[in-house]
């Protein structure tokens, strides 16, 4: 098994998309678009896992024999699947991880910054509220929440209105987001191709983002049977409306360091993370955001599109997860560990890239 760092640098702006889409068609009986349809779309600021998996499950697949003009042959795709795997992600209840053929696993996406003047990339840790507010559930007030008891410390400094701190840190420097994404806005209206005449529901507003010089996307993904470092250089596509990259690939070649249990009582997510209910109604007190995790279920032998995110016939699957920085704060370490166990038996979501963190 080999580990690769593979880093993505915007080829122009881009656009990742979440939960939300624009309008498709005028079909009010359409539950997806009428729930999660919208006329103002923002890109989101990184990737999902989901999407990294998939550009690098068609970058192996497209330059394999198995692969010819846009499609897997028909004839090659038992090979195919032992290649990348039979199918995309699914959630397994959890404790079983999926089958992505020679990929083992990838982490979480981060961002690297490269300073002027310099030829070094260093990787930037997210850094979470209790980084700089001073976090102490000692003699902290007791309250019931839905008949659970939870802590509420006196946190000096912190604004709920601005939520969990969204800087990154590396080589002694905090990069906030003004530093690292730049607002690509495009306001349109749609005109039909054939009439020239506008359509119905036709005006949109979208937020693209580029990044500042100097920045890029990174996460590392173990790898079995072939050597990607041929593949360093090439232009791949993540995300929509045409969002291309640079990818460098490059061996790992230093130990990585796995897991950071210790005797801390504060758990620090470093990347979003999915939790069941009955693993997080137990937590004295949480500074924590959520977001949404739309996938399609795609399947080798089954699937011919791969654009169509709509829930019918059970196509997608949607799922809430902690964002990256949530603090979790505990009275005991043991607690703080059980905690830990919980995130890291989610085994498919932590295949590829989720339910990271560090303890304080």
């Amino acid at each position: 098994m080999t580990r690769y760092t593979i880093s993505l640098t915007p080829v122009d702006k881009f656009f990742f998309g979440g939960d939300m889409t624009f309008p498709v068609g005028n079909d009010e009986k359409d539950e997806f678009n009428s729930r999660f349809a919208s006329y103002i779309i923002e890109s989101a600021r990184f990737p999902q896992q989901t999407s990294l998996l998939g550009m690098l499950r068609f970058l192996i697949l497209k330059h394999s024999p198995f692969f010819e003009d846009g499609h897997i042959k028909s004839d090659a795709k038992d090979e195919a699947a032992k290649l990348i795997g039979p199918a995309g992600f699914r959630v397994n209840d959890g404790h079983q991880a999926n089958s992505f053929g020679i990929i083992s696993k990838i982490t979480a996406c981060r961002l690297q910054h490269c300073p002027a003047g310099h030829n070094e990339w260093i990787d930037l840790e997210a850094v979470p509220v209790d980084d700089e507010l001073p976090i102490d559930l000692d003699g902290a007030d007791e309250s019931r929440i839905n008949g659970e008891k939870h802590l509420l410390p006196d946190i000096p400094g912190y604004d709920p209105k601005k939520g969990i701190n969204t800087a990154w840190k590396g080589a002694g420097k905090t990069f906030y987001h003004q530093d690292i994404f730049i607002e690509d806005r495009r306001l349109g209206i749609e005109r039909s191709i054939v009439s020239g005449k506008t359509a119905d529901n036709s005006l949109y507003k979208q937020v693209c983002f580029r990044l500042n010089k100097g920045f890029r996307f990174a996460f590392d993904a173990a790898v079995d049977s072939q050597d990607l470092s041929e593949f360093d250089g090439t232009m791949v596509s993540v995300g929509g409306d045409g969002s291309y990259f640079i990818a460098g690939i490059k061996k790992v070649t230093s130990k990585q360091k796995e897991g950071q249990q210790n005797d801390g009582k504060t758990v620090v997510l470093t990347s979003p993370a999915y939790l069941d209910l009955e693993d997080f109604k137990n937590v004295p007190f949480a500074i924590s955001g959520t977001m949404p995790f739309r996938f399609i279920k795609t399947d080798i032998h089954k699937t011919a599109s791969y654009s169509i995110v709509g829930n019918k016939n059970g196509r997608s699957a949607l799922y809430q997860l902690f964002t990256a920085g949530s603090v979790f704060c505990f009275t005991t370490a043991e607690q703080a560990a059980k905690f830990t166990q919980a995130l890291e038996n989610k085994q498919d979501f932590r295949q590829i890239g989720y339910n990271e963190y560090k303890i304080k």
